[in-house]
C-alpha cells in the first residue's frame, strides 16, 4: 500500500512477466496510494490476472472509469471486493458499468469520497449488486438539478443534500437488507 514507485510498467511486468504467466494466479492486490498507475496498468493487470478476487485502488488519482470498465469486462464472475475510495476521477459512468456487469458477485464495495459519484449511481449499485455485504459511499454533492431546486426553495444547501441523502440511504438499505451500508456525510 502506498508504494509510490509502482508504475504501469511494474503492473505489466507483474501481471504478464516474460512468458505471460508471472502472477496469473494472483488473487488479491492492494495498490492503494500508488499514484503513478493509470488505466493502462489496471487494464494489463486485470486482463492477465484472471483470478483476482480482491483489488484495492484507493487514492490512485490517475485512474478513471476505464479502470472500472476493465475490471467489469475481465473479472465479472471472479471479483468479490473492490476499493476505489478517494479516486477523484471515477464517476457515475464507471460505477454503473461495474454494477451492471452481467454476473457480478461483489461482496464489498468502497466508493467513499469519490467526488464525482451521485446518489443515483449508489441506487444503481444497490439494485444490481444484490450480494453486497458491505457498501461504503458518500459524501455527496448536489447535482445541478438539485442546486436549481435549492435556489427556488431558498433552502440551505447542506440540509437539502442531507435530506435527499437520507432518502437515498433508506432506499439503499431497503434494496440491500443483508448489507451493512455506510453513507459518509449524513
Amino acid at each position: 500500500e502506498g508504494c509510490i514507485n509502482i508504475t504501469d510498467t511494474s503492473l505489466s511486468l507483474l501481471s504478464g512477466g516474460i512468458n505471460g504467466s508471472c502472477c496469473s494466479s494472483l488473487q488479491e492486490i492492494d495498490l492503494s496510494g500508488c499514484v503513478h498507475i493509470t488505466d493502462r496498468g489496471i487494464q494489463d493487470l486485470v486482463s492477465n490476472c484472471k483470478h483476482l478476487k480482491v483489488i484495492s485502488i484507493a487514492r490512485c488519482k490517475r485512474l478513471t472509469d476505464q479502470s472500472l470498465q476493465s475490471i467489469a469486462r475481465h473479472l465479472p464472475c471472479i471479483i468479490e471486493e473492490i476499493n476505489v475510495s478517494r479516486c477523484s476521477r471515477i464517476t457515475d459512468e464507471g460505477i454503473k458499468v461495474l454494477a451492471s456487469a452481467a454476473t457480478f458477485h461483489i461482496h464489498f464495495l468502497d466508493i467513499s469520497f469519490c467526488k464525482n459519484i451521485s446518489l443515483s449511481a449508489i441506487v444503481q449499485v444497490a439494485k444490481k449488486c444484490r450480494e453486497l455485504k458491505m457498501f461504503l459511499a458518500g459524501p455527496f454533492e448536489s447535482t445541478e438539478e438539485e442546486k436549481e431546486k435549492e435556489e427556488k426553495k431558498k433552502a440551505p444547501k447542506q440540509s437539502y443534500v442531507r435530506d435527499r441523502s437520507k432518502d437515498f440511504y433508506c432506499e439503499v438499505v431497503r434494496l440491500l437488507p443483508d448489507c451493512e451500508v455506510v453513507l459518509n456525510g449524513l
